[in-house]
């Protein structure tokens, strides 16, 4: 009994005060839309009953005519209301997904950015890199550098732009 009680609850708050203005609209007017139709067929099935009285006849084309026109207005309404809120529901989902859509491609934009960054700062460790590895011994004697510690620099950039490849491919990988 409580999971009936717990679900009928939750049944009950899932109807916000929009929806339940929007329900009464919808049941007033089809009780109007009702009402019209039926009282149009009635007096059409009365009008049959007055053939041959022209006073009468006349005066009941005039009443038909008027209803005729309001149960079309109301038959063109529902039957026109179906398709259009269809597409409204279609239109919805496609906004949806564009905006789905967008949302991924800003984020693959922001990955693009940092790869761009990481890549420029991986092009100046590589042109120092480049720069250190064309000292020839003589040049690098001349600047009064040993070779043993020239060769570790060398080393450390290598194995730092290996990392930040890693990384990059990392983010390609997202």
């Amino acid at each position: 009994m409580d999971a009936a009680d717990s679900t009928g609850s939750a049944k009950r708050s899932d109807w916000t005060p929009e929806l339940r203005m929007q329900r009464f609209k919808e049941t007033v007017t089809a009780v109007l839309a009702f009402l019209l139709v039926a009282s149009t067929m009635v007096l059409t099935y009365r009008t049959f009953g007055m053939a041959g009285q022209d006073g009468q006849m006349k005066d009941a084309m005039g009443v038909l005519s008027l209803l005729f026109g309001l149960a079309g207005v109301v038959v063109g309404y529902y039957f026109g209301r179906v398709p259009s809120d269809a597409r409204a529901v279609e239109a919805h989902q496609t906004t949806q997904m564009a905006m789905d859509t967008m949302r991924d491609m800003s984020g693959a934009s922001s990955t693009a950015n940092q790869m761009a960054k990481k890549t420029q700062k991986i092009q100046a460790d590589l042109d120092a890199a480049l720069d250190k590895a064309k000292m020839t011994p003589e040049r690098l004697d001349a600047a009064g550098r040993g070779d043993d510690n020239d060769l570790r620099q060398l080393a450390n950039i290598v194995s730092r732009l290996q990392d930040e490849i890693g990384e990059l491919q990392g983010m390609a990988h997202r």
